[in-house]
């Protein structure tokens, strides 16, 4: 996708036969176009952030990185606990903030 221009969102689940709960999309703003989708155990309710090609998902069961041009999964925090924060990037580290008041 390098050169590309594209999105990326995140939503609760996009298929009823299947037994995730949430979704990452990466879209064509142009046309709308999905160009990869990738499901998530637990729902995404904040924004994802994007930065240096990896997508920063907070879901209601902890946090996934993913690769930005595949949607490959690459790390999670073993599902160590809600997150309704956007993640943020700062000097190539990430935080985020669990119900519980943690940071990541």
């Amino acid at each position: 996708m390098a050169g590309d221009t594209w999105i990326v969102v995140g939503a609760g689940d996009s298929d009823i036969e299947d037994f995730s709960l949430g979704t990452v999309y990466a879209l064509n703003p142009e046309n709308g176009a999905t160009l990869w989708k990738r499901a998530t155990d637990g729902v995404v309710i904040a924004p994802v952030t994007v930065a240096n090609k990896l997508v920063y998902v907070s879901t209601t069961l902890g946090l996934l990185i993913l690769d930005a041009a595949s949607g490959d999964k690459l790390w999670d925090d073993g599902q160590r606990g809600p997150l309704y924060s956007q993640p943020v990037v700062a000097d190539g580290t990430v935080y985020s903030t669990y119900v519980t008041g943690e940071v990541v």
